[in-house]
C-alpha cells in the first residue's frame, strides 16, 4: 500500500507496527494506492460513514446521523485510531504520482479532474496510465494535454 500525503497516518502505522498495536484507519481507501504490499496484520480500515463522504471536502454526505452512529459502533476497538484525509494535488506531485516534468496545461487538466470532478488518487493514477498508452499509440514522446483530456473523458463517465 502507498499512502499519499497523510504523514500522520504513515507515522501511526509505523508506531502500530513497531509496538504491535492494532490500528483503525478511517477514510477513503481510494486515496491509497495498492502496490502489492499488504496492510499490517492488525490494521483495520473503514469509511467514515456508509456513503464514505462524511469527512470528504466538497462532497456531501447523504447519511442520516443514526446511520453514521450505527456504522461507527461497528468499528473494532483498536489502540490507535486515525483519519486518512484526501491529499492535496501538490502532494500527488511531491509523491511522484504525477510527474514533475509535465507541461503546465497537462498539470492544470489533472488538477481540474482532481479538484473539480473529485477524482481520487487511484482515478488520477488510472488516467495517467491510459494517457501514456494513448501517447504511445500516437507515437508521441511527451505526455500532452490531448492525451490527458482523452483519458479523463474515459474516466469521467463514472463521476457523473
Amino acid at each position: 500500500m502507498q499512502i499519499i500525503g497523510n504523514a500522520h497516518v504513515k507515522r501511526a502505522l509505523e508506531i502500530a507496527e513497531k509496538g504491535n498495536h492494532s490500528i483503525l484507519i478511517i477514510g477513503n481507501l481510494t486515496n491509497v494506492l495498492q502496490d502489492g504490499q499488504p496492510w499490517p496484520d492488525d490494521a483495520w480500515f473503514s469509511q467514515p460513514c456508509p456513503c464514505g463522504n462524511f469527512t470528504a471536502p466538497k462532497l456531501s454526505c447523504s447519511c442520516l446521523l443514526e446511520d453514521i452512529q450505527r456504522h461507527r459502533s461497528a468499528f473494532p476497538s483498536c489502540k490507535i485510531t486515525i483519519e486518512l484525509v484526501r491529499p492535496t494535488f501538490n502532494e500527488l506531485i511531491q509523491e511522484k504520482i504525477i510527474p514533475k516534468n509535465i507541461d503546465d496545461t497537462v498539470k492544470r487538466l489533472l488538477e481540474t479532474a482532481y479538484d473539480k470532478l473529485f477524482f481520487t488518487v487511484q482515478d488520477i493514477a488510472h488516467v495517467l496510465a491510459v494517457a501514456y498508452t494513448i501517447m504511445a499509440m500516437d507515437d508521441g514522446r511527451n505526455l500532452e494535454a490531448q492525451h490527458i483530456a482523452e483519458a479523463i473523458q474515459y474516466k469521467a463517465l463514472l463521476k457523473k
